[in-house]
């Protein structure tokens, strides 16, 4: 079982591969949710957005509806949104992915909860989509104890937008570090699409 120790060695695992001071900052407001015994993941209804106000344009929130087993945006920001032609609320990840990489990209949201852990994709962002961003995700578990669904805290920061695939693709990488709850050990794994 994780302990109040072992989820601060994940955020601080973390928190040295962050790059930019709002992922920083939301690690931090996940980190203060927290209360002993930490035995469940933060609960949902305890997210103050005006602790963050000047972070809640790149926030998204997720929950896994428990009947069918997709994932749901139940908050997204303007930043967020503005990358899609439409608002994200109401809308599952699998209708907003595109098929051929709906599968990479529901296997690393899930691994926030099922494991549960801190995740970072650092470098190319939104890579089936045109013009890809540089930046970094964070995604941080959450649930909501009266429906006991798991859900995601989680921020997209962009700093550039790239032209095209191929020239982000040949201007830097991507990484997904996953720091297990359990442990607070940190895992790197190249997340490239080629």
């Amino acid at each position: 079982m994780a302990t109040y120790s072992s989820y601060r060695d994940a955020a601080h695992a973390i928190r040295e591969h962050l790059l930019f001071p709002e992922t920083r900052e939301l690690l931090e407001v996940w980190l203060s949710l927290w209360e002993e015994p930490a035995n469940l993941l933060p609960d949902r209804k305890t997210i103050d957005p005006t602790v963050m106000p000047g972070l809640l344009p790149r926030i998204f929130i997720i929950e896994r509806v428990n009947e069918t087993d997709r994932l749901l945006y139940r908050l997204a920001g303007e930043e967020i949104n503005r990358r899609y032609d439409y608002g994200l609320i109401g809308k599952h990840l699998d209708e907003i992915t595109p098929t051929d990489a709906f599968a990479r990209v529901d296997a690393y949201f899930r691994q926030t909860f099922l494991r549960p852990g801190v995740l970072l994709l650092s470098g190319i962002l939104f890579s089936e989509r045109d013009k890809p961003g540089y930046g970094e995700r964070l995604l941080l578990p959450i649930c909501d104890p009266a429906t006991e669904r798991p859900g995601i805290l989680g921020m997209t920061f962009q700093s550039r937008l790239f032209p095209d695939a191929a020239t982000a693709q040949a201007e830097t990488n991507r990484t997904l570090y996953t720091a297990p709850l359990d442990t607070g050990i940190l895992e790197k794994a190249d997340a490239t699409v080629r």
